[in-house]
């Protein structure tokens, strides 16, 4: 079989092009950022199981279309940039710098999103998009916040425990109100257990949400590698802390603190404030002790 010369370019054009398709990695793959939603890790994923590359892509513009007004309202540009060719399973919260639109400085409130976490084989659609609700409340979660390195100074970005909390309490129930099921979370929501009925009832964001925080709790332990007990809707983390954690609780923490975010009946429009972490809150202290009342848990909050 013969080929003349434009066809022979033509081929190699095509070979080059998908070797560095699957070569490429930018520059800050791999760099250690801070707020990441778990800590820094070697775990790498490079094949993907849930999700596809094109629900990767439609999934974090449809979340960050949803979130831009409100984000404009605070003077600021929420970017959440989506690294596909990024294996490092992990997201992260940063900022930017000032930029001028118009005569409005807005401030870049960035989310940095690794392919590496979508193809986590774990990962599903609604668990991926409770960590990128997480890293948006490190930026809109209000108070608690951490402090900067080791001063006094309070930082920009909520708290860990805080940004779970606000993904669960404000996040997931606009989005899961805004994008429709895919086919597969379809189906996995129709398989509900039986403890997730008795929290939710036939609530489908309430059933979604509790599905992707199991998920998103157990992948965090896998990740991290650090947890040996059992982690579900029955188990409770019993800790209290003498004062409010602001680095990565437990996974049964989280998992307590996502589920208490699903639960809490304060309407998910009204915003956390920056100062007062009992606004836009549920607490302990105001509701009667046999309600379900969304309350932060103890094992990373002091009320």
């Amino acid at each position: 079989m013969m080929f003349n010369m434009k066809t022979i370019l033509i081929l190699f054009t095509i070979i080059m092009s998908t070797e560095l398709a699957f070569s490429y990695e930018p520059s800050d793959c791999g760099k250690s950022l801070k707020d990441g939603f778990f800590p820094e890790n070697r775990v790498t994923s490079k094949s993907f199981f849930n999700i596809s590359p094109s629900r990767f892509e439609i999934l974090m513009t449809n979340l960050e279309e949803s979130y831009q007004p409100l984000f404009k309202k605070r003077n600021k540009r929420l970017i959440i940039k989506k690294d596909w060719n990024c294996d490092k399973a992990n997201a992260y919260a940063t900022r930017g710098q000032l930029r001028e639109e118009g005569r409005v400085p807005l401030d870049e409130a960035i989310v940095i999103v690794n392919g590496g976490l979508a193809k986590y084989p774990m990962m599903t659609e609604d668990a991926l998009l409770l960590v990128v609700c997480h890293e948006i409340g490190h930026h809109i979660g209000g108070s608690p916040k951490k402090m900067r390195g080791n001063s006094h100074l309070v930082d920009w970005s909520a708290a860990e425990g805080q940004a779970d909390y606000f993904a669960t309490t404000k996040c997931l129930k606009k989005i899961f109100a805004e994008i429709e099921f895919s086919s597969v979370n379809e189906k996995e929501t129709i398989d509900k257990n039986v403890e997730v009925e008795k929290i939710c009832s036939n609530d489908k964001i309430c059933i979604r949400s509790i599905q992707a925080g199991l998920i998103t709790a157990k992948v965090y332990a896998s990740i991290t590698n650090s947890y040996s007990a059992p982690i579900g809707l029955t188990n409770r983390d019993r800790s209290e802390v003498y004062t409010t954690l602001l680095t990565h609780p437990r996974p049964q923490c989280r998992l307590d603190t996502m589920v208490a975010g699903t639960i809490c009946p304060v309407d998910h429009t009204t915003s956390f404030d920056e100062a007062d972490s009992s606004k836009g809150a549920c607490l302990k202290s105001a509701m009667d002790i046999n309600e379900k009342n969304g309350a932060r848990p103890a094992c990373w909050f002091k009320e």
